[in-house]
């Protein structure tokens, strides 16, 4: 199944980490191990590596990477945003803590 999950009402710039927490806690509700998942960037024009980490990462390490890339797409991504969610993801996969 499908699901889309809008992250326009953070733009355009995402710092809190507070905020991340929330953000990956609701991504998983989505079941995103058993679902395709299109997460709408559309308006976010920064985003700090550590709130990379904490959504992006965190799910790369609990769905495991190969899943993560086949379920989770992207609509609306800068080139400048997603170099930092690769860079959060391989923080998170490469450390034992997030």
């Amino acid at each position: 199944m499908n699901k889309e999950y809008d992250m326009q009402k953070y733009a355009p710039i995402f710092v809190d980490k507070d905020k991340a927490t929330i953000v990956y806690n609701e991504i998983l509700q989505l079941d995103p191990s058993n679902n395709d998942i299109e997460i709408n960037m559309t308006g976010i024009e920064s985003v700090t590596t550590l709130c990379a980490k904490i959504i992006f990462g965190n799910l790369a390490k609990s769905m495991g990477l190969s899943t993560f890339y086949k379920r989770i797409k992207f609509k609306g991504l800068t080139e400048e945003v997603e170099l930092v969610i690769n860079m959060g993801i391989d923080n998170a996969i490469n450390s034992n803590n997030i």
